[in-house]
């Protein structure tokens, strides 16, 4: 990867929100979601696929892009049900004050705090918008 932390739009753009730390613990949730894939049949094939598209976007400095993979990784998060009501119920209120968010880390499948909610607004400029 060739990103600047320090320089680069999206990630000087991004905001964080302390949900409180989660009930349970990775190895958990680990398990939960084994279980839930192999249950449901739910395929976490396309969270690589989001993964790349949130780095790709970063590289680019794209931030359409970017918001574009937080709201998939957020939506995939809570179909995979490791994301609390609580935490759900936040993320929907940003997003109703204009901003897309996701959780960051393993998630919860106990209690109603999940760690942290990442968050920008959706207006925020790519490279490309400034520039261009």
């Amino acid at each position: 990867l060739n990103i600047d932390i320090n320089k680069n739009k999206i990630l000087k753009n991004l905001n964080f929100i302390d949900t409180g730390a989660s009930l349970s613990s990775t190895g958990e949730c680990v398990e939960y979601v084994k279980k839930i894939v192999k249950n449901n049949s739910i395929d976490l094939s396309q969270a690589a696929d989001i993964a790349k598209q949130m780095l790709e976007a970063l590289e680019q400095e794209d931030a359409s892009k970017f918001n574009q993979a937080i709201l998939a990784n957020q939506e995939l998060l809570e179909k995979i049900g490791v994301v609390p009501d609580e935490v759900i119920k936040k993320i929907k209120k940003l997003s109703e004050q204009g901003f897309v968010a996701k959780i960051s880390g393993s998630g919860s499948v106990r209690g109603g705090a999940a760690g942290i909610i990442m968050y920008q607004n959706k207006k925020t400029k790519s490279k490309n918008a400034i520039e261009g």
